[in-house]
């Protein structure tokens, strides 16, 4: 195959081989939005997109795109991993109220610095625990609900720890917020836990359960890995049924407890899902009378293990939908033989027997999967032939309406469907059984995201009613349900749909429209005529002149079968109505952008419209990653921070002038989540320490770099876990300041890969990191660096080794104050608000800090509580004294310092 065709093939976009039924067709409308997650409409017909990263931008039905978003709360999000703001929803009666709802992961320095002198609006930390947030915002009606009320946050769910979900691992956070039509808002959030083992507690399967203790996140009760599913004390693993004025759980709810309305069980609808990413609620069903406890019927995409994914369908509150002890019909495979936790909310009535040493029943005693429920049984451990009493909640499994195979981790392509048979026993069939009660073609997914039911009238009258479902593998596929919510029939509808994860309806023009994680919008519309499909590429896009350039579009097609015309304007006075033309560009010898138009008209004269670059003179960067090596394998024991640098070089343009930007992909089986994009020069990417268990995991780190006339190129590598060997034939790495003042780096390396890379970094924060020096392992067993341009500050180092094989792991980081503070210390000088305290190693149980203005008078008297012979360090409010200069006295037992401070104007 020659280049051309390669490239042709290679930039045709995947939705251009999808299938969709005669009639209808799929448009990209934008790629202006910066990881969006979700899009949905207002009753008028506006459109609202909104971003993982905190945004929620307002747009027209062609996915035109408001100059300011309308929502913009980045600073609070905690934007990483899978975390992010994933739900948004307004009012019912948002065109007269003007109330819009965010749900969102909390940033972590957000929850615990914001509103203290410690806290920095660009601080993000991540790979930390944190928990779910709801926030109410209102639109203002002076501004046509284009901007938001000042001062109308108001915070429904998650005001603090212990409020709401919490997350302790970099995905499986918050899913999808939807009102039913009794006026009730339901949210779905994840379990919250890792998805790398069969998690039920502790800090086995990398999660932050230390910190999350730490922070007073988490309790005993709610360290329960992903049983939390399961658990009435956790807000994870369910559907909430709240008020969306007060955050409080309904009295209709199946667990309601008067005496906690905004508990985690008296907000509780439904449980027992792994990450019930979207759901939808079936238009019809439900009461208007929030009294009676009946939203609706939800139909709800779980997204699965790895095994089987779910379509489930909550019709009554409190059912119970079995994760982690089942996924799909089956048992759960990694949690089969897994000892579930006790549940402190079922005490054993036995327990005060002399034989009976279990004081609570574990989440699997109190969840029953036999047949129907005319053969439930609830055995007590202690003695089976007594039931576990009544007055503990128990559940009975809910099965999915259907459920498919994972097409990576589960193979063939499988589907099944279950139900209750009128005996009371169950049964369960493959679709393309005879037997099926649902006949339907084998197929498989990657990740059930959810649909809704379709009632626009743009479709043909078939499709009005049915739902419509959205799997991550990207396809669209038509459910039938009767109105007792039984699964009639499945159908294919929409296949090359990209990594789709949203799909909305307009409420007005009855189209479907989505978002898939390469961030373009997409419209699906029946009949009309949308515009042509313009597939145009060139066989060269930059070259010194003359460039001879082939272009070609013949592969531009119209949806509807049209014939196309082609008008091509090369901005050089030349234009072809060729489909493939053929075009010799001249100039001078400084470097130059073309852009050449071209246009696509079909026989009805709807148009559509592209830009192709060509670069005169100019050629692109050239990229040498110099910080990680295609290949290497990252440690598996720990979060590691790995250094992101390279060395690009524009033949054209000073390096100073080139744009940079990073992507990071973790890959997880045949998927991938990408991370935000970083424009920094150099940067880093924390290194979680997936991999080497079932399922496969890597990195790929992308960068891009644009020269100032929008030529750009892109290289990547990717990195691997090491499964074998760690190195660790590494000894401590030590630091000290030797005679000269200097820090001086010393550690020990024997018995390694000999030829092993050993590259010395040095950090302020722990997290950007600069290489300062790189040697080589030898024979020689002692290694040492001396820092001979060190920063004045607290300084960090570490010791990057990477072995010939591409093995890499770091040293211990050290810590150093350069130069050594003095015993004692108060700083900053000048000051603006507070002065800090710092005494070494102080010899007495209290200091004393006095200042005096220029009279001599005192004007701040502090004694302070300190701890003999550990450093100590207080922060001194100076926010109230007048600027000027200022005589302090510092002094610890015989320890005095005195001096001046600078109180400057703020």
């Amino acid at each position: 195959m020659s280049r051309f065709w390669c490239l042709l093939f290679a930039l045709v976009p995947v939705e251009l081989l999808a299938q969709l039924p005669d009639q209808f067709s799929d448009q990209v409308l934008s790629t202006a939005f910066d990881f969006p997650v979700g899009i949905t409409f207002d009753a008028a017909g506006r459109g609202y997109v909104w971003e993982k990263g905190g945004k929620v931008w307002i747009v027209d039905e062609d996915g035109g795109k408001a100059d300011q978003p309308l929502v913009d709360i980045s600073e609070e999000v905690g934007h990483w991993r899978d975390h992010g703001m994933l739900g948004f929803a307004l009012d019912p009666d948002f065109i007269e109220n003007g109330y819009l709802y965010l749900l969102y992961a909390v940033d972590h320095h957000y929850l615990f610095e914001y509103g203290t002198s410690d806290y920095h609006p660009d601080t993000t930390d991540i790979l930390a625990p944190s928990i779910g947030r709801i926030t109410r915002y209102t639109a203002d009606p002076a501004t046509d609900r284009q901007t938001l009320l000042p001062d109308s946050r108001h915070i429904v769910l998650g005001e603090g720890p212990g409020t709401s979900f919490l997350f302790v691992h970099e995905s499986h956070g918050v899913g999808a917020l939807v009102f039913a039509k009794d006026g009730s808002l339901l949210v779905s959030c994840g379990d919250g836990n890792s998805f790398e083992g069969p998690d039920s507690g502790g800090d086995e399967w990398n999660n932050y359960i230390d910190a999350a203790y730490a922070d007073g996140l988490l309790t005993p009760e709610e360290d329960i890995g992903q049983f939390k599913s399961q658990s009435l004390l956790s807000h994870n693993g369910k559907i909430l049924r709240i008020d969306a004025a007060t955050g409080a759980g309904l009295a209709s709810n199946p667990f309601y407890d008067p005496a906690a309305p905004r508990s985690a069980r008296s907000r509780t609808w439904a449980l027992g899902f792994r990450n019930p990413y979207r759901f939808t609620v079936r238009p019809g069903t439900g009461s208007h009378d929030p009294a009676q406890g009946d939203p609706g019927a939800l139909y709800i995409g779980d997204v699965g293990e790895g095994s089987w994914e779910e379509l489930n369908v909550a019709v009554t509150g409190g059912q119970n939908f079995g994760w982690p002890l089942n996924e799909g019909y089956h048992d759960a495979y990694h949690y089969a033989r897994l000892v579930p936790p006790a549940n402190p909310l079922a005490p054993n009535p036995l327990h005060a027997q002399h034989d009976c040493e279990q004081a609570f029943f574990t989440y699997r005693d109190v969840y029953h999967r036999a047949a129907g429920p005319d053969q439930v049984s609830y055995p007590n451990p202690c003695d089976p032939a007594q039931q576990i009493p009544t007055s503990v909640t128990r559940f009975v499994e809910t099965w999915p309406v259907l459920a498919w195979s994972n097409h990576t981790t589960n193979p063939p392509a499988r589907t099944e469907v279950g139900r209750l048979r009128p005996d009371g026993t169950r049964e369960r069939y493959q679709t393309d059984d005879p037997a099926a009660f649902v006949q339907t073609d084998m197929f498989s997914g990657n990740a059930s995201m959810g649909g809704l039911f379709y009632t626009g009238g743009n479709f043909p009258a078939a499709y009005e009613g049915k739902y419509f479902h959205v799997d991550y593998r990207g396809w669209i596929r038509v459910f039938t349900f009767n109105d007792a919510q039984e699964l009639v029939d499945v159908a294919p509808f929409h296949t090359g749909t990209g990594d789709i994860f949203h799909l909305a309806q307009h409420p007005l023009s009855g189209k479907l429209y989505y978002l898939n994680l390469q961030g373009r919008l997409h419209r699906i519309e029946y009949g009309g005529n949308p515009p042509p499909v313009i597939v145009a590429v060139a066989d060269t896009t930059y070259g010194a002149p003359p460039l001879s350039v082939q272009f070609d579009a013949s592969a531009s097609y119209a949806p509807l079968g049209h014939p196309l015309t082609f008008a091509w304007d090369f901005g050089n006075g030349q234009t072809s109505n060729a489909p493939a033309p053929a075009v010799r560009f001249t100039g001078d010898g400084s470097p130059r952008r073309i852009d050449v138009q071209l246009t696509v008209t079909d026989t009805t004269q709807t148009s559509a419209q592209q830009t192709l670059p060509i670069y005169l003179n100019n050629t692109p960067p050239e990229i040498t990653f110099t910080s990680a090596t295609a290949g290497d394998r990252y440690p598996t024991d720990r979060t590691t921070v790995l250094r992101l640098a390279a060395e690009a070089v524009d033949a054209e343009h000073a390096a100073a002038d080139l744009r940079y930007t990073w992507t990071a992909y973790i890959h997880h089986k045949d998927h991938f989540h990408r991370e935000p994009a970083d424009t920094a020069r150099q940067t880093h990417f924390l290194v979680s320490p997936l991999g080497c268990g079932d399922e496969a995991f890597w990195y790929r780190i992308s960068l891009q770099v644009t020269d100032p006339l929008g030529l750009s190129a892109t290289r990547e590598f990717e990195l691997y876990p090491n499964c074998d060997d760690p190195l660790t034939a590494v000894g401590p790495l030590m630091a000290t300041l030797e005679a000269t003042g200097r820090p001086l780096l010393d550690w020990t390396y024997q018995g390694g890969p000999t030829g092993t890379e050993m590259t010395v970094q040095r950090s302020t924060d722990q997290l950007r990191w600069e290489v300062l020096n790189t040697q080589r392992s030898t024979a020689a067993s002692a290694y040492a660096y001396t820092d001979a341009a060190a920063p004045v500050g607290r300084l960090y180092y570490r010791v990057k080794l990477r072995a010939p094989d591409g093995r890499y792991d770091y040293t211990n980081i050290v810590e150093l104050q350069y130069p050594r503070r003095p015993e004692m210390l108060l700083f900053p000088n000048p000051a603006t608000n507070a002065v800090n305290v710092y005494l070494a190693r102080p010899a007495a149980p209290t200091a004393r800090l006095e200042l005096f203005d220029a009279a001599g008078r005192a004007q701040l008297l502090r004694e302070l509580s300190v701890p003999i012979d550990q450093p100590f360090e207080q922060q001194i409010a100076v926010a109230h004294l007048p600027p000027g200069v200022y005589g302090y006295r510092l002094q610890c037992g015989a320890a005095l310092q005195t001096g001046l401070l600078v109180i400057a104007g703020r």
